[in-house]
């Protein structure tokens, strides 16, 4: 087996157990309150909070505030507690303060001055609040040495664990946080003064703490950016990436501004017009001071109408202006500043801002922009949900059609995406659509249907397609009819192109010889579609079709564990319900091999949960009766 899937095997083999904290870690709850005083009285107003979870001996980074924290709970004792602070802030001040602090629950420790604006005076106090427990399941950390590789772009050093996805990954978030990046400075006309730090942790690791609960967290004065990028989380933390250029360009500001001009690159106007029309928009008052707004409760909608207010403010001044109240901005001043800047009372501002969302338009071709970027962050709901909207719009775009009904395909919902080839189909005549609309129908159990257009697509092609003789063939085995099933795939594997395709019908010929009782016809048929899937993998090691084309042989061949190491990397790296039934399908063979039944139902009930395609399931539900055997 190639080193690398060798290598990538025991990543996912022993992931479980690497991570899995044996005990609960002992734990610091450490809240960090950021306060501005206003000059004119005594007191001072939290503007902004936050409590780290710190576990004992392990130094964690966080921002709150303007300042970049690495905080250590190293010990206690009867007499108090042992913390290990370093804080640097934002520009224009950037000097660093380590400090070792004896403290007590409930004891806070001041830090006065950490930024000065005008007369507005900011301070950070620092309290212990309780003692906890944390069961961590991630134990990779960006401190250690030999843990995180990296691989440079122009922009990025982009840190990963070898062998995760955002290794698998890496090309297309290389390529996305570059046009993204590229996207934002223009805006603001920034240059790049160094490479951004950015980590992808497999997991939800306990080093850093979370922006406002989001999925990332920074270090500015690091340049750092760390973030999960995992099966469970999808996205990419473009924020992340614009925060940390506004914070090391402009210093500190209040989160409406910097969060908003953070998302300026995603869709804010056609979202915030949405949610003004469905359930409305919070009060611009409630989102003033960074508190206020991290209290508010649905992450997505304040970070877009943030940004749809900083999109009206800046189409009403230059850059330079902008840049001047977002440096002059405080939590306390923001409401003052914006009535001096847009030279209207707050509430008019509001009120015309609320206009723009109504009225500004934008282009048409942005639906599948946005819809297409959603799917390089792996987000098919918020895919379908703008294709769902163009079409309300230009419900004959052919375009969209195309778009969309890939999307559907992708998600599992083959009954939406054959309705939509069909309707595309009126308006667009293209043979190709015969075989498309047949997968689509078999996928969601027309059988009938499905033959009708894989006959089809073969008239069409003259006399030979061979992805519909395949289907062909391997209906008419799930059939029971070996025979007709056989012809097919002796004149797929003469006629065909495709080495997967050929891969599949020596996999079904061999199938249908260990019926005929030939043996050794069947071993020589499975071992040409193993030799041929390791072909294609010595190219291709990542590739999950691939592995599970070899899992299935190497089972057939009577080798059920090297089966397993094939099928479990087609799982790691499969996103889609269609190919992920089947793999889990054979993983669950796989099992029923070795009399692992438990295992086996596992699996046969995941292919049953997915939204897999309708043979599959069908196959599935017998083997939840029957235990397969070869």
């Amino acid at each position: 087996m190639n080193k690398r899937i060798i290598a990538l095997f025991l990543v996912i083999m022993t992931f479980p157990v690497f991570l899995r904290a044996e005990q609960p870690l002992e734990t610091l709850l450490l809240e960090v309150k950021f306060l501005e005083h206003d000059g004119s009285s005594e007191k001072s107003v939290a503007v902004s909070c936050d409590t780290l979870s710190l576990i004992k001996g392990v130094p964690v980074e966080a921002f709150c505030g303007n300042l970049s924290l690495d905080v250590t709970y190293r010990s206690r004792s009867d007499s108090g507690l042992s913390i290990a602070l370093s804080h640097i802030p934002l520009p224009p001040r950037s000097d660093p303060h380590m400090n070792r602090l004896q403290s007590q629950i409930g004891i806070p420790y001041i830090v006065d001055s950490v930024l000065v604006k005008g007369e507005r005076i900011f301070k950070v106090l620092f309290t212990p609040l309780a003692f906890d427990s944390l069961q961590s399941d991630c134990d990779f950390s960006h401190k250690e040495e030999d843990v995180f590789f990296f691989d440079p772009s122009a922009s990025f050093d982009i840190y990963f664990i070898p062998n995760s996805l955002g290794d698998i990954h890496w090309n297309n978030i290389r390529d996305h946080l570059e046009m993204e990046l590229d996207r934002f400075n223009k805006i603001f006309s920034f240059t790049q003064p160094g490479k951004i730090n950015f980590y992808l942790y497999p997991c939800d690791a306990p080093y850093y703490d979370k922006f406002d609960g989001r999925d990332f967290g920074i270090h500015p004065a690091r340049n750092s950016i760390y973030f999960e990028y995992s099966h469970q989380n999808s996205g990419m933390a473009v924020e992340a990436v614009n925060l940390i250029k506004l914070y090391r360009y402009w210093g500190y500001s209040p989160r409406l501004m910097a969060v908003g001009a953070a998302n300026l690159t995603d869709f804010h106007i056609f979202y915030a017009r949405e949610y003004k029309r469905t359930e409305g928009l919070y009060p611009l008052e409630d989102m003033l001071v960074s508190l206020d707004f991290d209290n508010l409760e649905d992450t997505h909608k304040k970070r877009i109408q943030a940004a749809s207010f900083i999109a009206y403010l800046s189409a009403q001044m230059p850059v330079d202006k902008f840049r001047n109240l977002y440096i002059q901005a405080t939590d306390l001043s923001l409401k003052e500043d914006l009535e001096q800047a847009a030279g209207m009372r707050f509430a008019e501002l509001e009120e015309h801002w609320l206009n723009y969302v109504d009225t500004v338009t934008f282009a048409y071709g942005l639906y599948n922009f946005y819809a297409q970027r959603a799917l390089i962050q792996r987000d098919m709901s918020e895919a379908l949900f703008l294709y769902e909207k163009a079409l309300e719009e230009e419900p004959m775009d052919s375009a969209m059609l195309s778009n969309i009904y890939n999307v559907y395909y992708l998600s599992g919902y083959y009954d939406k995406s054959a309705e939509t080839i069909r309707k595309l189909s009126r308006y667009v005549k293209e043979p190709g659509y015969y075989l498309t609309l047949g997968n689509m129908l078999l996928a969601d159990g027309q059988e009938d249907s499905a033959l009708y257009y894989y006959n089809k697509s073969i008239e069409s092609k003259e006399g030979f397609d061979e992805i519909a003789v395949y289907k062909l063939g391997q209906l008419e085995y799930l059939n029971g009819n070996y025979a007709q099933s056989k012809e097919h795939f002796l004149s797929l594997l003469d006629s065909a192109e495709s080495i997967p395709l050929k891969v599949d019908g020596h996999i079904y010929l061999g199938k249908i010889y260990k019926r005929e009782n030939k043996p050794d016809s069947a071993k020589t048929q499975f071992t040409l579609a193993l030799n041929g899937s390791k072909n294609l993998l010595s190219q291709f090691p990542d590739n999950p079709l691939y592995n599970m084309r070899a899992g299935e042989a190497a089972l057939q061949l009577g080798e059920p564990q090297a089966a397993r190491d094939y099928l479990s990397l087609a799982e790691f790296v499969e996103m889609r319900p269609f190919y992920l039934g089947r793999v889990m399908l054979t993983l669950g063979k796989t099992y029923d091999v070795e009399n692992d039944r438990e295992n086996a139902r596992i699996y046969y009930n995941r292919v049953l949960e997915l939204p897999s395609a309708y043979l599959d399931k069908q196959e599935a539900r017998r083997l939840l009766e029957q235990p397969y055997s070869i």
